[in-house]
């Protein structure tokens, strides 16, 4: 039995008196019990027996315990709540009274309840009070404090102002001593938060700019402040490409300040408010609403179902941030390679995809991403590859295929065009995704009758087709519905109505089936041959417009 105990595992384990053996905790008493048998051994030197003590303030006595059963019904008699679930649901149970009580609402319920649950045995939530006058302090900063540092429930009001109460998570019912002791500790911590916070805002963010030069954004591409002036380089094309000439003024005006709160004392101490402190910095110098904000959300999204910046401000500074990051990391041979990706850079890639496709924006993104390699300093490369372009354009293909949310194959056939614009892409799949539920007979034959097709030119020499030469009845009616569709299909593509052009290319299944069916490609003729090898060909790059059904085809 002790060989059982002391393998299990604890990411820290300790020792105590001059014993050998290791713990999480010391142990002081061991029950073990077979039915309602005492199994006789000793661990960590403790001889087991059948007995438990409960909670060590309110029931530290011994009582015996004859059957298993029993157990879990003897501790909550002694103040310890054994289940987990239980003990949560008990949190939980009071966390809603009281914001009944009150009027108020939890910050982060869920978060604070998962780790508190694990640190009492019987808890009790008690509401206590901070002075009002931190609140003046950014509201972000206060709830880190609270929950981060204290595990404490921040309490907000309707309108997700803050309160200047918070609950408590005890292991024992509430006294003086315990409202008072968590408010002293907490007291001195916002105290220290405060006054941070004012010398930054004393600071200012030009002095902060200034030190910007110190902070190493990576050792082969230099300093923060290096990358600052690579984005502002880089957000002449993307403004451009946008259309967000009418905000040029407050782009290059949040590119300045974007990243001017990572040395500050209050992302210092709190690394997960950088950017949400630049905000605050912004506002602090009387920048205008529409920078502060952009600074606050330059790093969103954060993940798949999390917002898009609010305004094209804040669009443009977070493509541009993310952008380059990505292609700082591919120019210096820092890539992520299977489950390893320490600097984000998936999650960022797919974050520029997200921002486009929410914003409705069709982008050219090999040529934003063409646009940041160029920036970077020429003798810091590290990459070798022949093609680092595609290689990064690829990367980009891979996180919009593995996210989005419809069908593999139909991701894969669109993406296979060649196609570069992601909002564009996905337009198409949607298109095809919607006709495909509404047709799926019809679907399921053009992907059998273009396997032929892709048997037929895989390795066939490009031709031009010869109208003269077609003789039979089923080419001349695929070749005339091909020509009355390709000008048709045109003009619905100018116009991005995908699902209406994915449509008019599917009546293309019947004269192509008819065509299988009555006429034999692989002729002696080798001009005949070659002509309705061309003829397939056109057909499969009309279909090209809006997928390569060859990707889909096995």
């Amino acid at each position: 039995m002790e060989d059982i105990v002391s393998k299990i595992d604890f990411k820290k384990k300790m020792r105590w008196g001059n014993k050998d053996f290791a713990f999480v905790r010391p142990i002081r008493n061991v029950l073990a019990l077979f039915g309602n048998e005492v199994i006789k051994t000793t661990v960590a030197g403790i001889e087991t027996n059948n007995k438990v003590t409960g909670h060590r303030l309110l029931s530290p006595e011994f009582k015996e315990i004859n059957n298993p059963k029993d157990y879990e019904k003897t501790l909550a008699e002694k103040h310890v709540i054994v289940s987990r679930e239980k003990r949560l649901e008990n949190i939980v149970a009071q966390l809603e009274k009281i914001e009944k009580e009150l009027g108020f609402e939890a910050v982060s319920k869920k978060k604070v309840s998962e780790i508190v649950v694990d640190l009492v045995e019987e808890p009790y939530l008690l509401t206590a009070e901070f002075d009002s006058k931190f609140l003046e302090v950014p509201k972000e900063v206060l709830t880190s404090e609270m929950i981060e540092h204290q595990k404490y429930f921040p309490l907000c009001k309707k309108d997700g102002s803050l309160t200047n109460i918070f609950v408590i998570t005890a292991n024992q019912p509430k006294t003086p001593q315990i409202i008072a002791g968590n408010i002293r500790v907490l007291t001195a911590r916002l105290s220290d938060g405060r006054f941070l916070y004012q010398e930054d805002i004393r600071k200012g963010m030009d002095e902060m700019n200034e030190r910007l030069e110190m902070l190493m954004f990576r050792k082969e591409l230099g300093s923060v402040t290096d990358k600052v002036k690579r984005l502002e380089k880089n957000s002449e094309l993307l403004i451009k490409i946008l259309g967000y000439e009418k905000n040029k003024e407050n782009i290059l005006k949040a590119i300045k300040y974007m990243k001017s709160d990572l040395v500050s004392n209050m992302v210092y101490n709190f690394p997960e408010l950088q950017g949400i402190m630049g905000g605050y910095f912004a506002k602090s110098m009387n920048l205008n609403d529409d920078v502060a904000l952009a600074i606050n959300e330059q790093y969103r999204p954060l993940f798949a179902t999390d917002n898009i910046p609010s305004n094209d401000t804040g669009k443009a500074i977070a493509i541009l941030d993310k952008m380059d990051n990505i292609v700082a990391g591919f120019y210096v041979a820092d890539i992520p390679t299977g489950s390893q990706d320490p600097n984000a850079l998936r999650r960022q890639a797919l974050g520029i995809v997200n921002i486009l496709i929410k914003s409705k924006k069709h982008v050219n993104l090999k040529k934003l991403i063409e646009d940041s390699i160029n920036s970077m300093p020429k003798d810091a490369r590290v990459n070798k590859s022949n093609d680092l372009l595609n290689d990064i354009f690829e990367f980009f293909k891979s996180r919009f295929e593995n996210d989005i949310d419809f069908a593999k194959d139909s991701v894969a056939g669109v993406l296979s065009t060649g196609i570069d614009d992601m909002y564009d892409a996905y337009l198409k799949i949607e298109a095809i995704d919607a006709f495909r539920k509404k047709n799926e007979e019809l679907f399921s034959n053009l992907l059998l009758v273009f396997k032929r097709v892709k048997n037929m030119i895989k390795s066939a020499k490009e031709v031009n087709l010869d109208e003269s030469l077609l003789k039979e009845e089923a080419e001349k009616s695929l070749y005339n519905i091909y020509k009355e569709k390709l000008n048709e299909v045109n003009k619905l593509m100018e116009k991005r109505e995908y699902e209406k052009t994915f449509a008019l290319l599917a009546s293309l299944y019947e004269p192509l089936d008819k065509f299988f069916k009555d006429i034999m490609v692989n002729v002696d003729d080798e001009k005949i041959k070659n002509n309705r090898i061309a003829l397939l060909s056109s057909v499969d790059k009309i279909f090209k417009n809006m997928l390569d059904f060859s990707s889909l085809v096995k």
